[in-house]
């Protein structure tokens, strides 16, 4: 089970290690804090591929 919290330290973990991306996979049932936190610690960008 991911929460807020558990989500903000794995995303620390992205800034501490010069990560340059992240990705985020919902099985089961949706958690909106997760996006959130998403939302306030990165930029997002939406990426549409190629026709």
């Amino acid at each position: 089970f991911e929460d807020a919290r558990s989500v903000e330290a794995k995303y620390k973990l992205v800034n501490e290690y010069g990560l340059r991306g992240v990705s985020y996979w919902v099985l089961a049932k949706p958690f909106p804090e997760n996006w959130q936190v998403l939302d306030n610690m990165f930029n997002i960008e939406k990426v549409i591929p190629a026709r």
